[in-house]
């Protein structure tokens, strides 16, 4: 039922057979049913059957199963309940629907067996399985998880009727008599829930897991032969018995799985059972000797909402007014990382000031971290203390045990400061930033950290893949000769592989190209040629600075370039084009914890340059004519120098808790160098060499958060380096209208690389 229903009945029953097995009851958030008993399945052999109950039940009993009949059995049955409202059923409702579904006659007797129950319209019994006279109850379970209040409930593992009269004498003929139970397994699991399912054979299985449990006041727990703790709220205690505890000499306890949720900021004991208001106690010691050797152990709890964790040795207690607690019961380490700032306030406090002997326990603050968002209210002086441990006058704790006195802090693995940890003369640990004296009074020092160079070297990555489509650029321009005349298509196509040196290092892997149409006209002292172009480049590079990452850029744009050829042989040619460079650096950055920052970042472009040159003819002998009719030498020797520029706008972006700004970044080339042409026939094969030097090439930016903000150590590409060329071209000739160029060039210096180039054209 996981409607809004509202089921009025006498008894449900998911199954009721002689052999009742694999049978369910569903009770959904929204459902509400009242039943004078419910349970997943009731037969003579009552075998894993579930009752999963999250809404409303109005009701005395509620299992996973019962029997019928005398020395019966019931086994692996399942009471699970998971934010369930549990309210018992009044005996006039009760009677209301004896006469209901009976009509006249029944009352009477219904009400003379009501008269013998313990406390009916005042408690609800939850039992994993009920037996009718004795029997064997193995492996029944009760699940508790969420947020509930079973203050009027008992909870039992197995349940007969001489749980739940007042004069069990009463009955020693009838259910319940003397037919004596044999039990094992039936566990109450506390902070844990199940489901059940079907496989394609019909067969059913109850499989669970942990969930978290938030503690509850229940009126008493019976014949549970172990009592299993996994996800617990330390906020309050996990069962609180208001009535009775009565468990079997042979119960045993399991905090194998046991997992309390954050302890907040106080280090005490996990509560697992409070019976000190409880009138009746029976086999809680016998359940506390059963774990007491077994789990003394190192653990590890976390505090602060994770920020501090806490490690030592472990150990069951049972007070002498029955509360029986886990926790603690030396500390050996305190490890604080990421916590709130908290001025003038506390991170951990000790609850019992005597129960430890800190002289042997270590506190670690060499990753104490700060979220941005608590570093906010940070603006005045005397705001820069705070305590990370009271230890509520406990001075066992020496200086000696603190392993970082002078340490650093970061936000989001950005921004770092430093700081001292230090004894106040009541034992506390207290922690002091350094801070500087500026204009506007005191501030908290801060610096970058060293991995936020990264981002810088991926910037100068994404200006290295737009580098490379400069120079597939810089080679269309070398075929602009002025001499087929007319229009012409052409398209580049090329890849590189790129080291530059940052004063780290970025390593780029590039593919890009452009197309588009130009022209070629003869004025009266020379040969003039343009183009129109698209282009495009893609690649992937990584960064190796701080710490290791990668990324991948690409971008597009559009431009014109041309080139004048006059008739002495001298050049002049030029380019300006723009675009949008968008840069996806997934793991450049990282957490403290290693886990990667991702970010994507989106630049316009634009870019352009200047050129001049020479061609000197090494030869008088002709060995092609082109298309339009020039003359080209065997073989000559081409001397230029060309200016390049480029212009990337800066972009920001948010990793953590920190924001990052990166400036425009610019770069300024200069490239002399020299080609020589080898001509036969057709074919043109040509080699050269070029010094290139970067004037500019350097990136900058800033990281802020919680108000303050530093400079990231910057990332430079400028200085020296050598490119080498080497090709083969097929030149356009009054018979061939088309144009292909093969070229290789490599780079040595700042600029380290190797990368190829394919050129076509067709002229018209």
């Amino acid at each position: 039922m996981d409607e809004k229903a509202d089921v009025p009945v006498l008894g449900l029953a998911g199954g009721f057979a002689l052999t009742a097995e694999g049978n369910q009851i569903s009770i959904g958030q929204d459902a509400s049913v009242t039943a004078i008993a419910i349970g997943g399945g009731a037969g003579e052999s009552v075998s894993h059957n579930f009752t999963d109950v999250r809404g409303t039940v109005t009701s005395y009993l509620l299992g996973g199963g019962g029997t019928y009949s005398e020395s019966a059995g019931v086994f692996g049955n399942v009471l699970n309940l998971n934010g369930a409202k549990l309210i018992p059923i009044q005996k006039d409702k009760a009677l209301s629907m004896v006469k209901d579904a009976l009509g006249d006659g029944y009352e009477e007797d219904v009400n003379e067996i009501l008269q013998q129950l313990k406390n009916p319209g005042e408690t609800i019994q939850a039992a994993g399985g009920a037996l009718y006279q004795g029997g064997n109850a193995q492996d029944n379970m009760v699940n508790l998880s969420g947020t509930m209040d079973l203050s009027k409930a008992n909870l039992y593992g197995w349940i007969s009727p001489l749980d739940i009269v007042l004069d069990p004498s009463s009955i020693s003929d009838g259910p319940g008599g003397d037919g004596e139970t044999n039990h094992s397994g039936n566990t109450l699991n506390v902070g844990y829930t199940a489901e059940i399912s079907t496989d394609q054979d019909s067969k059913t299985t109850i499989t669970g897991e942990a969930a978290d449990w938030h503690g509850s006041k229940v009126r008493g727990i019976y014949n549970f032969d172990n009592i299993a703790f996994y996800n617990v709220d330390p906020a309050q205690s996990a069962l609180t018995v208001t009535d009775t505890v009565s468990l079997p000499d042979n119960v045993t306890l399991d905090l194998d799985h046991f997992a309390p949720a954050d302890g907040g900021q106080v280090l005490k004991d996990d509560v697992l059972i409070d019976a000190s208001g409880a009138a009746t106690v029976k086999g809680l010691d016998k359940l506390y000797e059963s774990g007491k050797d077994k789990y003394q152990q190192t653990l590890t709890q976390t505090y602060a909402d994770g920020g501090v964790e806490v490690t030592g040795k472990a150990g069951l207690s049972l007070s002498s007014n029955n509360i029986l607690s886990y926790g603690l019961r030396s500390l050996e380490d305190i490890t604080y990382n990421t916590i709130d700032w908290q001025t003038d306030g506390t991170v951990l406090t000790l609850a019992d000031s005597q129960k430890f002997n800190l002289a042997n326990t270590k506190v670690h603050t060499e990753n104490i971290g700060f979220t941005a968002k608590s570093l906010e209210s940070i603006t005045k002086a005397g705001d820069y203390s705070m305590t990370l441990l009271d230890t509520q006058g406990n001075k066992t704790l020496a200086a000696g045990n603190l392993t970082t006195k002078q340490g650093k802090w970061n936000i989001s693995n950005a921004l770092e400061g430093t700081g001292v940890a230090s004894l106040d003369a009541n034992g506390n640990v207290i922690y002091t930033m350094d801070t500087v004296q500026k204009k506007n009074g005191t501030e908290i020092k801060v610096d970058t950290s060293k991995q936020t160079h990264n981002a810088l070297i991926a910037n100068e990555a994404g200006l290295g893949i737009l580098a490379a489509g400069r120079d597939r650029l810089d080679s269309v321009l070398t075929n602009f000769n002025g001499q087929e005349k007319g229009g012409f298509t052409f398209a580049s196509l090329g890849g590189s592989k790129d080291t530059y040196d940052t004063g780290s290092e970025s390593k780029t892997y590039t593919w890009n190209g452009l197309v588009g149409i130009g022209n070629e006209a003869a004025t009266k002292d020379g040969d003039f040629s343009y183009g129109l172009f698209y282009e495009y480049g893609k690649g992937h590079y990584s960064v190796d600075g701080a710490g290791t990452g990668s990324g991948d850029a690409h971008y597009n744009g559009g431009g014109l370039m041309a080139k004048y050829m006059a008739r002495n042989k001298n050049y002049v040619e030029g380019s300006l084009h723009f675009g949008n460079l968008k840069n996806n650096a997934d793991s450049v950055l990282r957490s403290s914890d290693g886990s990667a920052y991702g970010y994507n970042t989106s630049s316009s472009y634009w870019s352009g340059h200047v050129g001049f040159g020479h061609i000197f003819d090494l030869t008088d002998q002709v060995e092609s004519t082109s298309l339009g009719g020039t003359q080209r030498a065997a073989r000559d020797l081409d001397v230029y120098g060309k200016y390049f520029y480029t212009h990337v706008g800066g972009d920001s972006f948010r990793a953590g808790d920190a924001d990052y700004r990166l400036d425009g970044l610019d770069s300024s080339l200069l490239r002399i160098g020299a080609r020589v042409n080898n001509r036969s026939g057709w074919n043109n094969y040509y080699y050269g060499l070029a010094w290139d030097y970067e004037f500019d090439g350097e990136s900058n930016g800033t990281v802020s958060a919680a108000g303050l903000s530093a400079p990231i150590r910057k990332a430079d590409i400028g200085g020296s380096s050598l490119m080498a060329e080497a090709g083969w071209k097929l030149e356009s000739n009054q018979e061939n209208p088309w144009e292909v160029n093969l070229s290789m060039q490599a780079h040595a210096g700042q600029h380290k690389g190797l990368g190829g180039n394919v050129y076509m054209a067709y002229h018209f």
